[in-house]
């Protein structure tokens, strides 16, 4: 029994469009080494992080909501793997919309109050090594003033742009 396929066809007799809330980036505030099944305690190289726990072993929880966990955006798995999940959401149910939730980097501070550098995100070991492939420095060495961050900046907003297009085309 699919309730989602059930609930589809029934919501389309009675001409009722159906969006799928899709939870893109979070994966939710339990703890993966709680958990042997979660999506990070499977794949721990996939989880974001912030430039202060840059080389923690640990998957980072955000603080400013309610201890979730993200995925990293900029890794090509982390992409793929969503895709073939929307892709499959598409196949399966054939929804009239998709709403892409969390399609962004976990909250941080304003740039304007102490600490705004270290409550960053996106210091993971793939965001890092491509961004230094392009720019000749680990971002984790930049601070706000540093000429090459408004680049690291654009990096990341590029990383989810690229993928809401890669998205919109499916």
């Amino acid at each position: 029994f699919d309730p989602l396929k059930v609930w589809i066809k029934e919501a389309h007799k009675r001409n009722i469009k159906v969006n799928i809330w899709f939870e893109t980036f979070y994966v939710g505030n339990q703890n993966p080494s709680n958990d042997p099944k979660s999506i990070l305690a499977v794949n721990p190289s996939w989880a974001n992080t912030t430039k202060k726990n840059y080389d923690s072993n640990s998957p980072t929880p955000s603080l400013s909501e309610h201890g979730g966990y993200f995925l990293d955006p900029s890794n090509p798995d982390v992409q793929e793997f969503l895709e073939c999940l929307i892709k499959e959401i598409i196949c399966n149910y054939a929804p009239d919309g998709i709403n892409l939730d969390y399609i962004r980097y976990p909250q941080s501070i304003a740039a304007k109050f102490m600490g705004y550098e270290l409550s960053n995100w996106g210091y993971t070991e793939y965001a890092r090594e491509d961004f230094k492939s392009k720019y000749g420095k680990d971002p984790v060495e930049l601070s706000s003033s540093d000429e090459l961050w408004l680049m690291w900046d654009k990096y990341r907003q590029d990383q989810i742009s690229e993928f809401v297009l890669r998205i919109n085309k499916l």
